[in-house]
């Protein structure tokens, strides 16, 4: 888990980035070139402003279930963004992912992407 490649030549290419976590990711979304998120097993929200060079993982968001993944994220600015996971929940923030609410209560569904 937690391995990310990355291209600057259209896919032709790809270099493996360290990503500062161990679990699998599994969504990835940018709101330009700089800033982006991840998500992943183990309830991981990853945030990066460089392009992906460095990568800060939240701890504190949990999706209350153990073994718990977020398996979607998508980000309509840099402010406005969503996640989804396994739990059926929806998480929404409007910060650029410093806060984040639940707008979903579980519903015992995995949410697998959001867009």
């Amino acid at each position: 888990g937690g391995v990310l490649a990355k291209t600057v030549d259209g896919g032709h290419t790809w270099v493996q980035r360290p990503s500062g976590t161990n679990a699998t990711l599994l969504g990835v979304s940018f709101a330009g070139a700089s800033k982006g998120w991840l998500v992943g097993t183990e309830s991981r929200v990853g945030r990066t402003l460089d392009g992906g060079a460095t990568w800060t993982w939240r701890l504190d968001l949990t999706d209350n279930k153990v073994g718990a993944a977020f398996y979607g994220v998508h980000f309509h600015d840099a402010s406005l963004g969503w996640l989804v996971g396994s739990s059926g929940r929806t998480y929404r923030t409007t910060d650029g992912g410093a806060t984040w609410q639940v707008r979903t209560w579980e519903t015992g569904w995995t949410h697998y992407s959001v867009h």
